[in-house]
């Protein structure tokens, strides 16, 4: 209880509209790269046709 009297003292409802807003952008971030890595550095055609 006193813990989450301080946290109401610290942080106020605009700093938590802030912070959930930042978590949102950084999911949707980490989402993004995590697509982009998935995908092949070069196009596979290029190798195939190489060979």
């Amino acid at each position: 209880m006193i813990m989450m009297f301080q946290m109401k003292q610290l942080m106020t409802k605009k700093d938590w509209a802030y912070l959930a807003i930042l978590l949102i952008v950084a999911v949707g971030l980490w989402i993004w790269v995590w697509r982009e890595f998935q995908k092949p550095i070069v196009d596979p055609s290029w190798y195939a046709n190489s060979i």
